[in-house]
């Protein structure tokens, strides 16, 4: 991370350097976001840009270019295509600034149209410089139509004593009579004091330039002279040309400003830069493409691009051959370290030719490690996502599928003990008022006590059905657990309540599981105590708490009794709410027992089951996650 954060400064650096902006747009959201140099180059505020969506983007595009735009992006969000293109954009001050940019349209791995970037750059600049240009160049050709090189002559004093009607364009009539240094004129390189030596010495000069005027109206004036002489041989003064190079020095000046950025973009890119001639040695590349390939730049420069590239890859013949035919191409491409190491990278080639006809090939390389180890990372989170919310879903429909249970309990059990209220309520409100015969205090007193037992009953289901919510509801506060101790503690407390009782336990030490304490003690609590009430009527009577194994041989746990058992032909009805397999008159309870059991281990992602048979006894088996997992 600490390397991507310094290559995203390098970025954002080699941006504002360049003047460089970037920008990309997802052509299924619309979502357009932008570089921070963006801003700066729209002349909006910081994140300003990022405010606006892609129609209230192209509200501040020049209604004139606004169309061709909308065109642009519409094809490119069809097909996979490059790009390029220039629009003027209204800026909120009024001002309307020239932008201009290359892009490309990508899609994902299915091959869907997926998003759109790009680089765009103000050039506004350069288009009033080239309208300015352009308009020089007009003036030149007038200028050279009407004697462009015009003469000049000065006195002995260095004083002008003749300007051609070309200079007095360009410096005013003003000059004549004074010297070049009392006309206001200022030395291009060098100082007056030079120049004055220069024509004390009588000496003939070339090239000497200067600039004459002010402001936007001040023009460079290359002058050459010689000095001279009268026919006795006394010097006279000086005769020579001039003429306006104010274009000519501007363009050098314009050049030599974007050389220096070029310079700044190579130098501090955090992509490889590479120039080579197409099928010959590498000429230059930046620090970067040494440190990308491991190489020193004299190691590079022995190489041809193609070395750089691992053998068999079939991209790099199509990528030449794109560049061969359209001037540049881009693609992704294999590359091989100087340690024989390999990795993705993507590849920008632009063939140019230099100003001595040379033809050469930039190839700007950016790897693409940390992106696809992004995506694979991106991917892995979104299967994991996915895995959680099915299960999630199983969850719930297991939970829907219990809510379904208990309405269908409501139905039967607890309406059974209501309607147990209901009717020996109604006789022995009979019975009081004297409708029945035979109305003694015995028959009361059996109504009562059945309402009493109807009402008790009723007490504990609804009390079962409560506890069974929690343990559906309650948040899990995980941590590993020790289930012997658990088990122990359990069923000292069951020995507690019955002393009488000779019951003989065994739990194995070292049972460990991870989960949530309060949960798995009330699990523990529901297994054994049902152990401890179907044993009830077996002598000896014995329990056990033991690591066992599922069917596929993964661990698990066994509450096992041998106790009254159950008929395995009615073993799915063990773990359904207020289902027993015994009469009540045999076994109290709700029923809702093994209900909590399966919701508390399906809670901790485990699974519950049970062997046993009619009169020889139960075991009950569940799995949970390891202890330390």
């Amino acid at each position: 991370m600490a390397e991507l954060r310094e290559k995203d400064g390098m970025l954002v650096a080699a941006q504002r350097l360049a003047r460089l902006g970037s920008w990309s747009l997802d052509v299924r959201t619309g979502e357009l976001s932008w570089s921070r140099e963006a801003d700066r180059i729209f002349g909006l505020l910081p994140g300003q840009l990022q405010q606006l969506s892609l129609e209230q983007f192209l509200a501040h595009v020049h209604p004139a270019d606004r169309p061709g735009l909308q065109d642009l992006i519409a094809e490119a969000s069809g097909r996979r295509m490059s790009m390029a293109y220039a629009y003027r954009f209204l800026g909120p001050g009024g001002d309307v600034k020239m932008i201009r940019g290359e892009g490309e349209s990508q899609v994902d791995e299915s091959g869907a149209m997926w998003r759109m970037v790009g680089t765009l750059m103000d050039v506004s600049e350069q288009e009033q410089l080239l309208r300015e240009a352009r308009l020089r160049d007009e003036r030149l050709r007038v200028v050279d139509e009407c004697d462009a090189v015009w003469l000049w002559e000065q006195d002995a004093q260095f004083r002008f004593t003749l300007l051609a009607r070309g200079q007095v364009h360009a410096i005013g009539s003003n000059a004549l009579g004074k010297t070049r240094w009392e006309a206001g004129f200022r030395p291009l390189s060098g100082s007056w004091d030079e120049h004055r030596r220069c024509l004390e010495a009588h000496r003939p000069f070339r090239n000497f330039e200067f600039w004459a005027g002010e402001g936007a109206d001040a023009h460079v004036v290359s002058a050459t002279g010689a000095p001279v002489f009268a026919p006795d041989g006394t010097f006279a003064g000086y005769r020579g040309t001039a003429q306006d190079v104010t274009l000519l020095k501007r363009a050098q000046l314009a050049r030599i400003d974007s050389e220096e950025r070029y310079r700044l973009l190579f130098e501090a890119s955090g992509d490889a830069i590479i120039e080579a001639e197409p099928g010959r040695t590498i000429r230059r590349t930046n620090p970067a493409a040494c440190a990308l390939f491991g190489r020193t730049e004299e190691e590079m420069r022995a190489l041809c691009c193609t070395e750089l590239v691992a053998p068999g890859d079939a991209r790099l013949a199509e990528l030449v051959r794109q560049r061969e035919s359209l001037g540049h191409a881009k693609g992704e491409l294999t590359m091989v370290r100087a340690d024989g190491s390999r990795f993705e990278a993507e590849a920008c080639a632009v063939a140019y030719r230099t100003s001595d006809g040379a033809l050469l090939v930039s190839l700007v390389v950016h790897d693409l490690t940390e992106r696809l180890r992004h995506e694979q990372q991106l991917r892995t989170l979104n299967a994991q996502l996915e895995q959680r919310v099915r299960q999630r879903t199983c969850e719930l429909e297991a939970a829907n599928e219990e809510l379904r249970g208990f309405a269908n309990a409501l139905a039967h059990d607890l309406r059974g003990s209501i309607a147990s209220l209901l009717g020996f309520g109604d006789a022995l409100q009979r019975l009081l008022a004297g409708d029945l015969s035979g109305g003694d205090g015995g028959k009361q007193q059996h109504y009562a006590s059945r309402m009493v037992a109807a009402a008790r009953r009723l007490d504990e289901q609804t009390q079962a059905l409560l506890a069974l919510a929690r343990v559906s509801q309650a948040e899990l506060a995980i941590a590993d657990v020790d289930l012997s101790a658990l088990a122990g503690s359990v069923l000292e407390e069951l020995r507690q309540q019955a002393p009488a009782r000779a019951v003989s336990w065994q739990v194995q030490p070292g049972l460990r599981a991870r989960g949530d304490h309060r949960l798995l003690r009330l699990l523990l609590e529901n297994l054994l105590g049902n152990a401890w009430k179907f044993t009830a009527r077996s002598a000896p009577a014995h329990i056990a708490f033991e690591a066992a194994a599922d069917s596929e041989g993964q661990p698990a746990f066994c509450v096992r009794d041998n106790g009254a058992g159950f008929d395995m032909a009615h073993a799915d009805k063990l773990f359904g709410t207020f289902q027993r397999l015994h009469e009540e008159s045999e076994f109290a309870g709700t029923g809702l027992g093994l209900a909590g059991v399966r919701r508390i281990v399906t809670r901790h992602g485990g699974r519950v089951w049970a062997r046993g048979a009619l009169g020889a006894g139960a075991a009950f088996y569940f799995t949970l996650p390891a202890a330390g997992a």
